[in-house]
């Protein structure tokens, strides 16, 4: 039963080591509003407008593809996480009962 705790105060201490470790900002995007043109604006400014516009959604755009990127690489590399930590877990218990199997001899 000792050895229960023990594992688990193990598998405790290395899950808070590897979430401090994993820890990062996600960059604000740098995309730049257009001005909103008044209620009767000259022809020049709605065409300043309609292209700050759009230059201002494919930077919205951009960077929204460049966080899904980012969301992707997390999820591949929590599965990854996930199956090296059932598989620590599975080689540890296994040793645990070979363990308890050779004192009960």
């Amino acid at each position: 039963m000792k050895m229960r705790h023990l594992a688990a105060a193990i598998l405790a201490l290395a899950a808070t080591g590897a979430f401090a470790e994993g820890t990062t900002s996600v960059p604000k995007h740098t995309c730049v509003k257009p001005d909103i043109p008044g209620v009767e604006p000259s022809d020049a400014k709605i065409r300043a407008f309609k292209k700050g516009f759009e230059t201002y959604r494919q930077c919205i755009k951009a960077y929204q593809e460049d966080r899904k990127a980012a969301l992707k690489a997390i999820e591949v590399a929590a599965k990854e996480n996930q199956e090296a930590f059932n598989a620590a877990s599975e080689e540890f218990n296994a040793f645990v009962k070979e363990f308890q199997s050779s004192q009960d001899k």
